[in-house]
Order: C-alpha cells, then structure tokens, then sequence
C-alpha cells in the first residue's frame, strides 16, 4: 500500500505498510535517514549507519560520537553529547498480532543495556530505540490502557546501574508519523507512488 505524495502518513500505516512491505533492510534505512535530518548537519562528527542487517550487531544498528561546545544551544530529542546510540526494530503485527508483537518486542529488549555495556566496555549517553509499532503511552486518565512505552524503558533499564546518566527515547509509530510527515521529502522517498496531490487541493 502505496501513499501518494503530498498526503500526510498516519501511525496505524506506518504499522501496517513497515509490517507487511518492508523488510528489516528498509526500515534501517528510513530510521537511518530520520536520525540524519534530526542532525540537521550541524554536528562535526559523521555516524556510523548501516544497512546490513543479517549480521551481528551487538545491539547497536547505528552510532555516533558527538561533541558539544558548551555554548552550543541545538538540542534534538534523538541526539545528544556523548556516545549515541539507536536500536531499530521492526515487527510484524499481521502474523501474531499486535500484542504478540509487542510481548516479543518486550521479552527480546530485558537487560538490553547492562548486556550493550558488557559487550562493547562502554556506557551510552543516549539510547534511542526506533520500532514501528503504535505503542500506548504515559496517560493520567483513568482505566487507560497500561503505557507500552514505559514497560519498554523498564526492559531496555533492567539491571543497569546508571540510569540517571542514561537518556533513553523510544521512538514508535505514532512518533514516526509526526517526523515523516515534517520531513515529506523522506515521507515520499520511503512511502509513496509517482503519484502527487497538491496542497491547494486541502
């Protein structure tokens, strides 16, 4: 399912269209080209991104090492000073369904960063997990449903040490529409047919 260009993408087709037409390939490469449009260029450093997705990673599918000058005033929720890191996972909710998904989401993330330190000696100032699931989140209504975001912060945190010096973003269906469609060039590039639609046509 194919989108035309110039029409905003909704959370439920990111899940549905990432789950049934991409491959894990492809979603390395769109989150790859978000976390490059959040740099806005601006960083001295280049990141380490990779597409190859069938070997093994350790648990990282992308990396960079920025420095910022004090007096340095961008920020971007997905990058930060230090050692950056991002996870991308991409499920599929068509063939166990969406609670499957994200319960195996879930059991696969337990420990996450007290083993990605144990693996490579180092500790990440930022962590920042991509998945294209429409995750529940923090809520104070009443009789809402528990907020998946949470228990996967809690997984990704189990038995890690230094939580408090660990910024960790999770970035879900819901959050990947709200940034494809401010970046409709990534949008099209990743989504849509060679057909168009004018914003005069609103």
């Amino acid at each position: 399912m194919a989108l035309i260009h110039g029409i905003p993408i909704t959370a439920q087709e990111i899940e549905n269209i990432v789950s049934r037409e991409f491959s894990d390939k492809d979603f390395a490469s769109l989150c790859n080209a978000i976390t490059w449009a959040a740099s806005r260029h601006r960083y001295t450093t280049l990141p380490s991104f990779t597409e190859r997705v069938n070997v093994k990673d350790g648990g990282i599918d992308a990396e960079w090492d920025i420095e910022m000058p004090i007096e340095y005033t961008y920020q971007s929720p997905l990058l930060g000073p230090g050692w950056n890191v991002f996870q991308y996972k991409r499920r599929d909710i068509f063939a166990r369904g969406r609670e499957e998904a994200f319960k195996g989401l879930q059991n696969g993330l337990q420990e996450e960063i007290k083993n990605l330190v144990k693996r490579t000696g180092r500790r990440p100032n930022r962590y920042v997990l991509f998945v294209n699931l429409d995750l529940t989140h923090e809520t104070k209504a009443q009789n809402a449903a528990t907020p998946q975001i949470r228990e996967l912060k809690e997984a990704l945190l189990k038995g890690y040490d230094d939580t408090e010096n660990l910024h960790i973003e999770i970035v879900d269906a819901g959050l990947l529409s709200a940034l494809l469609n401010d970046l409709p060039h990534l949008r099209s590039a990743h989504f849509a047919t060679s057909k168009f639609f004018a914003w005069q046509k609103f």
